[in-house]
Protein backbone atom coordinates (compact mmCIF):
# COMPACT_ATOMS: atom_id res chain seq x y z
CA UNK A 1 0.00 0.00 0.00
CA UNK A 2 1.57 3.52 -1.00
CA UNK A 3 2.13 6.14 1.48
CA UNK A 4 0.98 9.64 0.91
CA UNK A 5 3.37 12.58 2.41
CA UNK A 6 1.02 16.02 3.01
CA UNK A 7 3.45 19.00 2.63
CA UNK A 8 3.39 20.86 5.24
CA UNK A 9 1.07 24.02 5.00
CA UNK A 10 4.05 26.49 6.00
CA UNK A 11 6.26 25.28 3.40
CA UNK A 12 5.21 26.39 0.01
CA UNK A 13 6.01 23.93 -2.97
CA UNK A 14 4.85 26.38 -5.73
CA UNK A 15 8.04 27.09 -7.50
CA UNK A 16 6.24 29.31 -10.29
CA UNK A 17 7.15 32.40 -8.83
CA UNK A 18 10.87 31.98 -9.23
CA UNK A 19 10.77 33.74 -12.63
CA UNK A 20 9.01 36.22 -11.84
CA UNK A 21 11.12 37.23 -8.87
CA UNK A 22 14.09 37.30 -10.89
CA UNK A 23 12.86 39.64 -13.92
CA UNK A 24 12.01 41.64 -10.77
CA UNK A 25 15.36 41.74 -9.29
CA UNK A 26 16.58 42.40 -13.09
CA UNK A 27 14.18 45.15 -13.47
CA UNK A 28 15.18 46.84 -10.12
CA UNK A 29 18.77 46.74 -10.61
CA UNK A 30 20.05 44.24 -8.08
CA UNK A 31 21.30 40.87 -7.87
CA UNK A 32 18.69 38.15 -7.02
CA UNK A 33 21.08 36.22 -4.75
CA UNK A 34 21.44 39.70 -2.63
CA UNK A 35 17.61 39.76 -2.34
CA UNK A 36 17.61 38.53 1.35
CA UNK A 37 19.69 41.67 2.17
CA UNK A 38 18.16 45.24 2.38
CA UNK A 39 21.59 46.81 2.48
CA UNK A 40 23.15 45.25 -0.33
CA UNK A 41 19.74 46.38 -2.40
CA UNK A 42 19.93 50.12 -1.83
CA UNK A 43 23.60 49.87 -2.63
CA UNK A 44 22.57 48.25 -5.86
CA UNK A 45 20.52 51.26 -6.59
CA UNK A 46 22.02 53.57 -9.51
CA UNK A 47 20.02 56.71 -7.59
CA UNK A 48 21.09 55.96 -4.27
CA UNK A 49 24.81 55.46 -5.49
CA UNK A 50 24.74 58.64 -7.21
CA UNK A 51 23.04 59.95 -4.24
CA UNK A 52 26.00 58.86 -2.20
CA UNK A 53 29.12 59.84 -4.51
CA UNK A 54 27.44 63.26 -4.55
CA UNK A 55 27.20 63.51 -0.84
CA UNK A 56 31.10 62.42 -0.64
CA UNK A 57 31.77 64.78 -3.06
CA UNK A 58 30.23 67.46 -1.03
CA UNK A 59 32.22 66.80 1.88
CA UNK A 60 35.91 66.80 0.31
CA UNK A 61 35.02 70.29 -1.89
CA UNK A 62 33.96 71.60 1.62
CA UNK A 63 37.06 69.97 3.28
CA UNK A 64 39.82 71.23 0.52
CA UNK A 65 37.62 74.66 1.07
CA UNK A 66 38.37 75.08 5.01
CA UNK A 67 41.92 74.39 4.26
CA UNK A 68 42.43 76.47 1.46
CA UNK A 69 40.77 79.27 3.53
CA UNK A 70 43.21 78.46 6.48
CA UNK A 71 45.69 78.96 4.28
CA UNK A 72 44.80 81.98 2.71
CA UNK A 73 43.79 83.56 6.32
CA UNK A 74 47.40 82.77 7.11
CA UNK A 75 48.82 83.95 4.14
CA UNK A 76 46.99 87.47 4.30
CA UNK A 77 47.41 88.35 7.95
CA UNK A 78 51.43 86.99 7.69
CA UNK A 79 51.40 89.93 4.94
CA UNK A 80 49.19 92.50 6.52
CA UNK A 81 51.32 93.10 10.29
CA UNK A 82 54.06 94.73 11.67
CA UNK A 83 57.68 93.49 11.76
CA UNK A 84 59.58 95.54 14.14
CA UNK A 85 63.10 94.89 14.83
CA UNK A 86 66.51 95.85 14.97
CA UNK A 87 68.27 96.98 11.70
CA UNK A 88 71.55 98.45 12.41
CA UNK A 89 73.61 98.83 15.74
CA UNK A 90 76.39 101.99 16.06
CA UNK A 91 79.20 102.88 17.96
CA UNK A 92 80.43 106.26 18.75
CA UNK A 93 83.87 106.15 20.95
CA UNK A 94 84.06 110.45 21.61
CA UNK A 95 88.03 109.49 23.14
CA UNK A 96 88.58 113.59 23.76
CA UNK A 97 85.37 113.22 26.26
CA UNK A 98 86.03 109.47 27.47
CA UNK A 99 83.02 108.60 26.58
CA UNK A 100 81.49 105.89 24.15
CA UNK A 101 77.51 105.94 23.01
CA UNK A 102 76.17 103.05 21.38
CA UNK A 103 73.28 103.31 19.20
CA UNK A 104 70.54 100.70 18.21
CA UNK A 105 68.27 101.23 14.62
CA UNK A 106 64.86 100.31 15.02
CA UNK A 107 62.66 99.84 12.02
CA UNK A 108 58.68 98.35 11.07
CA UNK A 109 59.62 96.15 8.55
CA UNK A 110 56.02 95.26 8.13
CA UNK A 111 53.34 96.76 5.67
CA UNK A 112 51.24 98.30 8.46
CA UNK A 113 51.95 100.66 11.00
CA UNK A 114 52.75 99.39 14.31
CA UNK A 115 50.78 100.53 17.51
CA UNK A 116 51.70 100.92 21.15
CA UNK A 117 55.66 100.59 20.35
CA UNK A 118 57.55 100.72 22.92
CA UNK A 119 61.89 99.96 23.49
CA UNK A 120 62.95 98.92 27.03
CA UNK A 121 66.88 98.29 27.83
CA UNK A 122 66.04 94.85 29.66
CA UNK A 123 70.03 94.94 30.83
CA UNK A 124 73.13 96.98 30.04
CA UNK A 125 76.33 95.78 31.75
CA UNK A 126 80.24 96.34 31.20
CA UNK A 127 81.97 92.97 32.56
CA UNK A 128 80.28 92.46 35.62
CA UNK A 129 79.19 95.65 36.37
CA UNK A 130 75.51 96.99 35.37
CA UNK A 131 74.77 99.67 33.94
CA UNK A 132 72.96 102.40 35.27
CA UNK A 133 69.99 103.25 32.42
CA UNK A 134 69.41 106.68 32.38
CA UNK A 135 66.21 105.90 29.76
CA UNK A 136 65.19 102.79 30.00
CA UNK A 137 61.93 103.59 27.72
CA UNK A 138 61.17 104.77 24.25
CA UNK A 139 58.06 107.02 24.25
CA UNK A 140 55.23 104.21 24.83
CA UNK A 141 52.17 104.55 23.02
CA UNK A 142 54.02 105.52 19.78
CA UNK A 143 52.75 104.30 16.61
CA UNK A 144 55.91 102.99 13.96
CA UNK A 145 54.75 103.26 9.84
CA UNK A 146 56.26 101.04 8.11
CA UNK A 147 59.86 102.12 7.00
CA UNK A 148 60.21 104.48 9.80
CA UNK A 149 62.91 104.52 12.18
CA UNK A 150 63.90 104.80 15.53
CA UNK A 151 67.06 104.99 17.69
CA UNK A 152 67.79 103.70 21.15
CA UNK A 153 70.80 104.67 22.49
CA UNK A 154 72.97 105.10 25.62
CA UNK A 155 76.48 106.44 26.84
CA UNK A 156 78.92 105.00 28.66
CA UNK A 157 81.24 107.66 30.72
CA UNK A 158 84.21 106.50 33.30
CA UNK A 159 85.12 104.79 35.13
CA UNK A 160 84.00 102.26 32.90
CA UNK A 161 84.96 104.04 29.12
CA UNK A 162 88.33 102.92 29.21
CA UNK A 163 88.13 99.46 30.31
CA UNK A 164 85.57 99.02 27.76
CA UNK A 165 87.75 100.95 25.11
CA UNK A 166 91.01 98.85 25.49
CA UNK A 167 88.70 94.97 25.64
CA UNK A 168 89.32 94.51 29.72
CA UNK A 169 85.79 94.63 29.72
CA UNK A 170 82.76 93.91 27.23
CA UNK A 171 79.74 96.07 26.60
CA UNK A 172 76.47 93.34 26.89
CA UNK A 173 73.09 95.04 26.25
CA UNK A 174 69.15 93.14 26.22
CA UNK A 175 66.61 95.58 24.30
CA UNK A 176 62.99 94.60 24.57
CA UNK A 177 60.32 95.90 21.86
CA UNK A 178 56.99 95.10 21.91
CA UNK A 179 54.14 96.81 20.10
CA UNK A 180 50.88 95.49 18.27
CA UNK A 181 48.96 95.07 14.56
CA UNK A 182 46.05 96.21 13.45
CA UNK A 183 43.89 93.55 14.79
CA UNK A 184 45.59 94.53 18.48
CA UNK A 185 47.32 91.42 18.50
CA UNK A 186 50.70 91.54 20.63
CA UNK A 187 54.09 90.49 19.69
CA UNK A 188 57.65 91.45 20.96
CA UNK A 189 60.94 90.61 20.26
CA UNK A 190 64.14 90.35 22.53
CA UNK A 191 67.90 91.31 20.92
CA UNK A 192 70.85 90.31 23.14
CA UNK A 193 74.11 91.80 21.43
CA UNK A 194 77.54 91.72 22.66
CA UNK A 195 80.33 94.65 21.49
CA UNK A 196 83.95 93.92 20.55
CA UNK A 197 85.80 97.04 21.03
CA UNK A 198 88.78 95.02 19.45
CA UNK A 199 86.58 94.81 16.66
CA UNK A 200 84.50 97.31 16.93
CA UNK A 201 81.71 95.52 15.92
CA UNK A 202 78.50 94.05 17.50
CA UNK A 203 77.43 90.09 17.67
CA UNK A 204 74.15 89.06 18.19
CA UNK A 205 73.90 86.55 20.75
CA UNK A 206 70.84 85.61 20.91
Amino acid sequence: MASTVEASPLVSTDRTWIPAKRAFSHAMGYNPQMIHSPVSIELMNPVTVATIVIAIATVANVVVAVFMWRAMSKSYKASHRPYVGCSRHRAINEAKKNQFTFEVEITNFGAVPASNFDATWERISVGDEQFQITRKHQQEGQILFPGVKKYKRETVREPTYTPLINGSRILEFVLRITYEGTDGEKYFSLQEVRYDSKENSFLTVR
